[in-house]
């Protein structure tokens, strides 16, 4: 799946958050790939690309086909 996400600045920021909640807990690192991804996303968001999604189920739907 090639796709992009549009997400707020401030979802993304809270995210983040969760991430580092996520390492400490599991005391470790989080996968590189799943890093790039975010990084990516966070270039994604910066420059207004992604797929817009209008609803709950939308996003829902988004994240379960990844």
């Amino acid at each position: 799946m090639n796709e992009s996400i549009t997400i707020p600045k401030k979802t993304y920021v809270e995210l983040m958050g969760f991430k580092r909640i996520v390492e400490i807990e599991y005391e470790r690192p989080l996968s590189k790939e799943l890093l790039k991804k975010l990084e990516k996303a966070k270039k994604d968001i910066e420059t207004g690309k992604g797929v817009i999604l209008r609803s709950k189920s939308e996003l829902k739907e988004y994240f379960e086909a990844m």
